[in-house]
């Protein structure tokens, strides 16, 4: 099923689905746009009102980006000395044209023609200058959860095969780009299991043996990785870059220094906007309010918490809140029953359920059984545990029933995915998405092992078979991402200069080209966010449904909004 736009469906919070959609960013300039109210689609939307500024999660950075190492290596005969490439034409306009205004296309990394262009060999002989980079080759990491193994759970997701991905476009960077200053890059392959009953210690495991057995100057994650093996690659010696889809909570990323970024939201702040958006529009006023989490380990238990305080600082009445067990394991289920006990005891009316992809349609099942019809409740929900993106809300309907899905329906999303994107009838692919698309189409029979690759991604219009499509663009702009970086910081970098590169990128590409940046002190990309709806059956039709009969839409009169940080 057709995740959002072409976009790939990633594994979030431990779970499915943590960057599948838009993940989006841009530079601040202070600015706010109005958003359209919206209510469940049996009730007419409310007065347009402006969308306040996010609350700042790390100190303010309004310095420029870091300048294109094209123009600073003058030590490298880059491929294209002076540049005349026009900014893409962006059809969205605004904020989005503003992005594009300050990518240099000219970078060997940057075309939108192709994954990257050939380099002449640097004039300075190469040398070997640190752990992981001799004077051949870098070492990277390609570290993937195991989507396949969610199949037991009921809960696999078919994204196409993530590793053939990233093996095809580094095959790419080596072969026809000639590496990256005339280094090869080193890519090897860990995996992890997200069903193991001791998820967290093997995914402390696996960051070990990245770190010291691979010697990888960069990891980098397309399907979702949480949990404490984070402070693994930031803080434990050696220390080493880790680039994530994952919704990473702010403490990960401050304490990381730049070690830690993230294509997505901080995970406070994927409910904060979500709750100021709320509050602005007046949609809590006379409600009682439950909130609903998870003691899951190292998976946004605090970011749960400065919601809850958020909401009661600003003087609502949130007579629940209540955490759901999970004992250890990714389905929580202890105190299910009693919780939506509590939500009938104090007459709760709207419900913020930050509960993953396992465990969310277990609790509105439990609702429907005790009682809760249609519109005795309202939910607001984010992308904190990937519940903005069909392939993961669609859950609620398939393992929960179709009781659970009506009463799930009209459910408010705020998030910088473009889920909804996709029923518009001007829809067209990102040029970005495409270009990964038909690279990765071309060029994957050359990787040894893909000769007979019997599951190519599909056409970006087919939406009952669009989420490998999505995941090609999402792993290619992880790519691009991490050969800018490296290929910033020289022709003989250390890894610090790599590090040092990589939090000073600005301006980045992302899967459907949406506004990311990467700069000092702003390690989180994502900077763009709109408002949508939980719809059952499918509002947008039966051709734009999910198996389950299920989709987001973007709201009525919906506007992008820039996050200022």
């Amino acid at each position: 099923m057709f995740c959002s736009k072409g976009l790939g469906v990633l594994l979030g919070v431990a779970l499915i689905a943590a960057g599948c959609g838009g993940d989006s960013g841009e530079e601040a300039d202070g600015t706010t746009t109005t958003v359209a109210s919206i209510a469940p689609p049996s009730v007419a939307a409310t007065a347009v009102t402006e969308m306040p500024a996010t609350t700042a999660i790390s100190p303010p950075n309004t310095a420029e980006p870091a300048a294109s190492a094209t123009t600073e290596a003058t030590d490298t005969e880059a491929t294209t000395t002076e540049c005349d490439i026009e900014p893409y034409q962006d059809p969205r306009g605004s904020i989005f044209q503003e992005h594009q205004n300050k990518i240099d296309r000219c970078h060997p990394f940057q075309p939108l023609d192709a994954l990257c262009l050939p380099q002449s060999q640097p004039d300075v002989p190469l040398e070997a200058t640190d752990r992981g980079i001799t004077e051949s080759s870098i070492s990277i990491v390609h570290l993937r959860t195991k989507l396949e193994d969610l199949a037991s759970l009921g809960f696999a997701t078919d994204v196409g095969d993530p590793t053939k991905m990233f093996e095809t476009f580094v095959w790419y960077v080596n072969n026809v780009c000639g590496g990256v200053h005339g280094r090869q890059i080193d890519l090897s392959l860990i995996e992890v299991s997200p069903t193991a009953n001791n998820v967290d210690a093997l995914r402390n495991a696996a960051c070990i043996e990245a770190k010291e057995d691979r010697n990888a100057v960069l990891v980098l994650n397309s399907t979702g990785f949480s949990g404490t093996a984070n402070f693994c690659f930031a803080e434990q010696d050696p220390k080493v870059a880790f680039i994530s889809s994952q919704a990473l909570l702010t403490e990960y990323l401050e304490r990381g220094e730049g070690r830690l970024v993230t294509l997505a939201l901080a995970a406070e702040e994927s409910l904060q906007i979500l709750v100021q958006t709320v509050l602005a529009e007046g949609l809590l006023e006379g409600k009682t309010v439950g909130v609903v989490g998870s003691d899951s380990p190292g998976e946004g238990g605090e970011a749960v918490v400065s919601l809850v305080a958020l909401l009661r600082d600003a003087g609502v009445n949130v007579a629940v809140y209540d955490t759901i067990g999970c004992g250890g394991q990714l389905m929580c289920l202890d105190g299910t029953t009693q919780s939506v006990g509590n939500l009938i005891d104090e007459d709760v009316d709207v419900l913020f359920p930050t509960l993953n992809t396992l465990s969310l349609p277990g609790y509105i099942a439990e609702m429907v059984n005790q009682g809760f019809e249609p519109g005795d409740i309202t939910f607001y929900n984010s992308n904190f545990a990937a519940q903005a993106r069909d392939i993961v809300a669609s859950k609620v309907v398939e393992f929960g029933g179709e009781d659970a899905g009506r009463l799930y329906n009209g459910t408010i999303i705020i998030d910088e995915a473009d889920t909804g994107g996709r029923i518009e009838d001007d829809y067209m692919p990102a040029q970005f998405n495409q270009m990964c698309y038909d690279t990765y189409l071309e060029y994957h029979e050359n990787v040894p092992g893909n000769e007979n690759l019997d599951d190519p991604p599909h056409d970006a219009y087919d939406p009952d078979e669009n989420n490998s499509f999505g995941m090609v663009a999402h792993v290619c702009s992880f790519v691009r991402l991490a050969m800018r970086a490296i290929y910033d910081a020289g022709p003989n970098p250390t890894r610090e200069d790599i590090y040092e590169a990589l939090v000073n990128l600005g301006p980045i590409d992302s899967n459907d080209m949406f506004p990311h940046t990467i700069r000092p002190d702003k390690w989180q990309s994502a900077d763009v966010v709109h408002k949508m709806v939980f719809t059952y059956p499918c509002a947008a039709g039966e051709e734009f449904a999910t198996d389950s009969g299920t989709c987001i839409i973007n709201a009525p009169d919906d506007e992008w909004v820039l996050v200022e940080r």
